[in-house]
This record gives C-alpha cells, structure tokens and sequence, in this order.
C-alpha cells in the first residue's frame, strides 16, 4: 500500500514539473513586419508602390500591439479586445491598398489559419451572436 502511494506522489510531481516546464516556454515570436510584407509580396504579388503603401501601416501595427501587449494597467480581455480591434483596422487598412483580385487571395490567407492570419485573430471578430463560439454571451447583473 505505501508503495502505491509513493509511486502515485512520483507521478504527480512529475506531471507538475512537466506541465511547469511547458507553461514557461516563451510563444513564438510572431513575424516583423518585413517579414510579413516580404510573404505578402511574394504571395499577391504586389507592386514596388503598394509595398511602400503597406510598409508604414504595419510597423504602425506593431508598435500600436506592442504598446497593448506592455499596457500593464489592461487586463487580459482588454488586451485581447484592444489587439482584436488593432488587427481589423490594420485589415481594412491593408485591404484597402490591395487590388479586387489580390484582396481575395489575401481573404483566402487569412481562412487558412485558425485565427484570421498568421499571428492574428479574426479580421471581423466573433461571429454573430456575441461569444467566440458563437452562443449569446450573458448580460450581466446590474449591480446593487
């Protein structure tokens, strides 16, 4: 019976010291903004004059994301509300030097991945009915 349960602590303590390991791992860096345009001239094909168009756009995004990101007076929701807010706009602004048919390849990019684009979330947020998931998000309770 000791055995047992000395096998049994062993094991929790190495999933904890697992699972810790695996929540300090940093997240991956996502791509400059070079990066980013060098990709999107390759992939739509742009010209010299709307990459110089974008080019100020995106550092503009970066460093709006980057100020969120280091806002220590925000919370996590607000975070993630004010970085949505930044990724549609810059969406829009992108959208808007793009030609009909690069702007539909750029549409077909950003439902390739999970969230909207690489590094991304969705470029016009969460679908109809409030909640990420989709269902009504609860009102809350005036308070007394």
């Amino acid at each position: 019976m000791k055995h047992n349960r000395t096998h049994s602590i062993c094991i929790a303590a190495a999933l904890c010291l697992h699972a810790s390991a695996f929540a300090q791992q940093p997240r991956p860096k996502p791509p400059s903004p070079a990066e980013r345009l060098e990709k999107m001239k390759s992939d739509l094909n742009l010209s010299e004059a709307q990459v110089q168009k974008l080019k100020p756009l995106m550092e503009a995004n970066m460093q709006k994301m980057k100020a969120v990101h280091e806002d220590a007076s925000l919370g996590e929701e607000q975070k993630k509300g004010k970085a949505q807010e930044i990724r549609r706009e810059g969406g829009d602004a992108i959208m808007a030097v793009l030609t009909p048919e690069q702007k539909t390849k750029f549409e077909e990019e950003l439902k390739k991945h999970p969230k909207g684009g690489p590094g991304g979330g969705p470029r016009n947020g969460p679908p109809p009915g409030g909640g990420a998931s989709g269902q009504p998000v609860p009102k809350a309770a005036p308070a007394p």
